[in-house]
């Protein structure tokens, strides 16, 4: 195996799993991606998941030296469990993060995707790190990520940043997460998926926007989003809010649009002052390349309190 130091960085989405072998360039020097149907609807996701990763190690050539996934989750404070996954079955109350490293023999570090993205793209942004940042990605469910004095909000829990599960009022339609009513069942990647397979199914789910922009079911869900968004900016107040994820990158999506109901949203001072939008810069990589990050930090970071110990 190669010898090259490296690690693991995995990206569990509702739709895609991606992993990539990452240097400590920062550099993808293998890769691989799968369906997450192909890991979720066997007998048990959890060994599924464990023998995809360890198949694309030994196929990959590398040996590295440690494993950083991120999941479209609830993680624990202490970020060692999932405790709920409402998109993908099978990953829910698992202490993920001893299970991969007795497994593999090497130290796994768990993070919610969201904060994964967000990860990348304060680095690729160049973003002030002291600055409240708020980040918006709108995919197969909304991910949410908190970044406040310096750090992810994680909350007492490590539930923070659930906006895609924040109750709408007159929604009244089972959520993935058990409770009804939820954002996501009325404006999520999955939702739109829905609609378009119903409305116009012979249509690429990439051009929806480019035909139906203007519909109102689908201009209602801009607004839901937006209402959404906003509620959370009046409350944190932040200096950038980053915009991203699939839905918000399909071909004639109307961000200005988003960002327009957004604003109409805003108390002052964040109205007076003009929030600083901006979209994200993740592409598929960048959950693989924001976990190799957050690996990184916390391991340099404890390698250098060790040598000043």
């Amino acid at each position: 195996m190669n010898q090259r130091d490296c690690v693991l960085g995995v990206d569990v989405g509702g739709t895609h799993i991606r992993m990539g072998i990452v240097d400590d360039s920062g550099t993808i020097v293998s890769d691989n991606m799968r369906y997450t149907k192909e890991v979720s609807e066997g007998e048990s996701t959890l060994e599924n998941l464990i023998s995809l990763l360890e198949g694309f190690v030994h196929e990959s050539g590398f040996n590295p030296r440690g494993i950083s996934i991120g999941f479209p989750s609830v993680v624990s404070k202490d970020r060692k469990t999932i405790i709920q996954t409402p998109n993908i079955r099978g990953l829910d109350n698992l202490e993920l993060s001893a299970i991969v490293s007795s497994y593999f023999g090497i130290p796994c570090e768990l993070e919610k995707d969201v904060n994964l993205l967000l990860r990348y793209d304060l680095s690729t942004l160049k973003i002030e790190p002291e600055d409240p940042v708020v980040g918006v990605y709108w995919g197969t469910g909304i991910g949410n990520s908190l970044w406040v004095n310096g750090t992810f909000l994680t909350g007492a829990s490590g539930g923070a940043g659930e906006l895609g599960h924040v109750p709408i009022a007159g929604a009244e339609e089972l959520c993935g997460c058990g409770n009804f009513g939820c954002l996501e069942t009325v404006a999520s990647g999955r939702k739109l998926a829905e609609w378009a397979a119903s409305h116009c199914s012979e249509l690429p789910l990439d051009d929806l926007f480019l035909s139906h922009a203007e519909h109102p079911d689908l201009t209602a869900m801009v607004e839901y989003t937006a209402q959404a968004v906003a509620s959370e900016l009046n409350i944190i107040d932040p200096g950038v809010v980053i915009l991203g994820g699939g839905v918000i990158r399909m071909k004639g999506f109307p961000s200005q649009e988003l960002i327009r109901r957004i604003e109409a949203h805003l108390r002052v001072p964040a109205r007076s002052r003009r929030t600083n939008f901006r979209f994200s810069q993740a592409g598929h990589s960048s959950g693989v390349l924001g976990a190799a990050l957050h690996y990184f930090d916390i391991h340099g970071r404890m390698a250098a309190e060790k040598d000043r110990s």
